[in-house]
């Protein structure tokens, strides 16, 4: 399985005639500015990235045409369609049987022994309302018919957010933040790989334990328990309600889940002779760290399948059913990783190209 088109009409700077991209293992965008680069990119982003607010459309999203003025349109439209191969069901071909059949159901053949593909369109309207932005209205369906078919109401399918997340963008722009990444909060890199883990109950009642303990050598310090004792005492003379009527000084989390929010990279040895955080480190190096946090993701993942496929009874640390089929875009360049099936399910090496 593989991503070979994609298709744009109207949007951002993409027109009224439909624009098809086609895709192939390493495929480069070049162009001036405002050519529609980061907007090809950024349309993948709209169907299948794991981040919410990533998919979310917005007015600007809407082509405007070079005859209308902002304030003149009333409505727009636009489509993003992806079209995915399935060279691995060729006859002789070695891969067939480790093609993943959740989508079978949705396969458009073309003619009688042709290989199936799969289309996968996000249809939206913008119309002007009460509201500043307007009012959007959006929907990703299944097309059923061959792409020289002309599409009516009964070939589409609607197309669920727990199938679509089986496939995964993760877009990589110019201007790599890594510190952003390594917060632990919902879609970030680091997240990815925290909220995967399978940490043991041993493990969580002996975090838990000492976290209370070193909390408590820091309240056995007079300074820290003078000034405890003060904000609780002033807090209560502020609030009456019953709840929330005892705060507290807490140096740590008080479990593992909130601790490892904390989680940061540290660097030595420095010219200070003090460990340096990313922040501190000069642009091109955090570049460059970006790059390699990204990586790690995958060579992670890479480390899970040769696990699975030496021993598939063992039970690994992480949980190999969050990892799905991935797009890495790094600037111009899409690297498809691996697919895994729902938990449960027998798992599936599909591929990797880059």
């Amino acid at each position: 399985m593989k991503l070979s088109k994609l298709k744009l009409w109207n949007y951002r700077c993409f027109g009224s005639e439909e624009q098809v991209i086609l895709i192939d293992q390493l495929t480069t965008f070049i162009g001036n500015n405002s050519a529609g680069k980061t907007a090809a990119l950024s349309a993948l982003n709209c169907m299948f990235s794991e981040n919410s607010n990533d998919r979310i459309l917005h007015r600007s999203d809407f082509h405007l045409p070079q005859n209308i003025l902002p304030d003149e349109m009333e409505q727009q439209s636009l489509y993003i369609e992806a079209v995915f191969e399935f060279e691995e069901l060729q006859s002789g071909s070695n891969g067939g049987e480790y093609a993943i059949p959740i989508f079978f159901q949705h396969f458009v053949v073309d003619n009688p022994g042709g290989l199936p593909y799969l289309r996968i369109r996000l249809e939206a309207t913008w119309e002007k309302s009460n509201t500043i932005d307007g009012s959007i209205d959006s929907k990703i369906s299944y097309i059923t018919c061959p792409e020289f078919a002309e599409i009516e109401e009964g070939n589409r399918t609607n197309a669920s957010r727990r199938d679509l997340d089986k496939i995964r963008v993760i877009y990589v722009p110019a201007v790599r933040d890594p510190s952003k990444q390594l917060k632990n909060a919902s879609g970030t890199m680091m997240y990815q790989i925290m909220s995967s883990i399978n940490w043991s109950e041993e493990t969580k009642g002996n975090v838990k334990a000492k976290i209370k303990e070193l909390n408590e050598q820091f309240e056995e310090e007079k300074g820290v328990s003078m000034f405890g004792t003060s904000l609780g005492k002033q807090w209560k003379t502020y609030d009456s309600d019953e709840r929330y009527s005892t705060a507290s000084l807490r140096f740590n989390s008080a479990d593992i889940e909130t601790s490892i929010r904390k989680t940061e990279v540290v660097f030595e040895p420095t010219e200070t002779g003090k460990e340096y955080t990313i922040d501190q480190m000069g642009d091109g190096l955090r570049s460059l760290f970006y790059i390699s946090l990204v990586d790690s993701i995958l060579d992670v993942e890479g480390q899970m399948v040769r696990e699975i496929e030496t021993d598939p009874e063992h039970t690994i640390t992480l949980h190999c059913a969050r990892f799905n089929c991935e797009f890495f875009i790094r600037q111009t360049q899409i690297w498809i990783s691996y697919i895994f099936p729902p938990p449960g399910s027998e798992w599936f090496p599909v591929f990797r190209f880059q």
